[in-house]
């Protein structure tokens, strides 16, 4: 029988904090080779070592120096990384990862003269008239947007746009006949595989874009959208309600995390079986509570498991969820408008943040991860 040792082992962090020191004295004694093993170790011990990192990036292959440069821009979102990542990206004649790169950098507004420049260069030609077809694939699920809750919110997505329709009596009216602006989302509903939505054309609120849950879903757009946005930031725009519509989260575009855990609160109560518990839920809520009191006992029944398995389930982190979901449409969107600047921007517009919002910076990620990439090369 063996005895657990008097005093424990180094924990993963010491570890990489002695390979990173030894690396930084086998390099000060010019054993570079030697040098870059142990900083390789240590981030074996410690992935989010930056200081390994920045040197692994120095020192190592171009891969390497890709892959420590994304990680170092994911534990901070600064403008250096992406720079670096698109020198990187043009020493391996992959020239489109260096146009993403730095296209994070001007939609962020954080480009510099020569950043812009390159940029324009293809960011000036016209926007692809064949769009890609995206797949409702894992290459463009946000982080958080999966578990128990979101189970549950997908299998009762008709319910929710019937209990949460969108208002538009009065903010638009349906339009009717050939136009740019159908023909735009016509083309992105068919690369997305789903049917064409109805469009509510809105005056009142001019620069609105946004899905409309209702029966069939639509898509309500102000009438100087075509004015304000270039064609790619139009596409975004379009591309992101409709990809709300594919993922059957149209009722829950614009709900915040303590509403999104309201209803799923609520669901759960109402269709989960007699015996749960349902003491780990969010505080009860009466007005979506009955919204939803409207749902039929078939509903209730096909709901009835997922219910059971989200209140015997841990609470989720409901921001991350409501982030998530929201990450997912504007995923799919940056792949559809073609140019990550136009889909960043008007983020940054909205959150009113640039890379210092999760919102900016876990797109600008995405536009610069090799998924994405992937996705334009098709």
């Amino acid at each position: 029988m063996f005895h657990e040792p008097a005093e424990p082992g180094p924990t993963t962090a010491q570890l990489a904090e002695w390979c990173e020191g030894l690396g930084r004295r086998l390099l000060s004694e010019g054993q570079r080779d030697e040098a870059l093993s142990a900083f390789r170790r240590a981030l074996r011990h410690e992935p989010a070592n930056a200081a390994a990192l920045k040197k692994v990036a120095e020192l190592g292959t171009r891969a390497e120096g890709i892959g420590a440069q994304r990680t170092l821009f994911e534990l901070n979102a600064s403008p250096e990384p992406l720079r670096v990542l698109a020198r990187l990206f043009d020493a391996q004649d992959r020239p489109d990862g260096a146009f993403c790169a730095t296209a994070v950098l001007v939609g962020a507004g954080l480009a510099k003269a020569a950043d812009a420049a390159l940029h324009e260069v293809s960011a000036s030609r016209p926007p692809a008239a064949e769009l890609p077809r995206i797949a409702d694939d894992a290459r463009v699920l946000g982080a958080g947007d999966e578990g128990p809750a979101r189970e549950l919110l997908a299998a009762a997505a008709g319910e929710l746009a019937r209990a949460f329709p969108t208002e538009v009596a009065g903010r638009g009216s349906v339009v009717k006949g050939d136009n740019p602006v159908r023909r735009v989302i016509a083309a992105i509903a068919r690369a997305l595989g789903i049917p064409e939505p109805q469009i509510y054309l809105a005056r009142a609120e001019p620069g609105i874009v946004a899905p409309v849950a209702a029966e069939p879903p639509g898509v309500i757009v102000g009438a100087e959208v075509p004015k304000r946005w270039s064609a790619r930031q139009q596409r975004f725009l379009y591309a992101r309600a409709l990809a709300h519509i594919r993922r059957g989260t149209h009722a829950l575009a614009d709900v915040g995390a303590g509403r999104l855990a309201s209803i799923v609160g609520e669901l759960v109560r109402l269709a989960a079986p007699p015996d749960a518990d349902l003491a780990a839920l969010p505080p009860p809520n009466p007005v979506v509570a009955e919204r939803l009191a409207r749902t039929g006992a078939e509903a209730r029944a096909r709901l009835c498991p997922l219910a059971a398995r989200v209140a015997a389930a841990p609470p989720p982190d409901w921001d991350a969820l409501a982030l998530g979901i929201r990450e997912s449409a504007e995923r799919v969107a940056l792949a559809i408008c073609g140019d990550p600047a136009a889909g960043i921007s008007i983020v940054s517009l909205e959150t009113e943040g640039g890379l210092r919002r999760p919102e900016v910076a876990r797109l600008a990620r995405f536009a610069v991860s090799d998924e994405y990439l992937a996705l334009r090369a098709r």
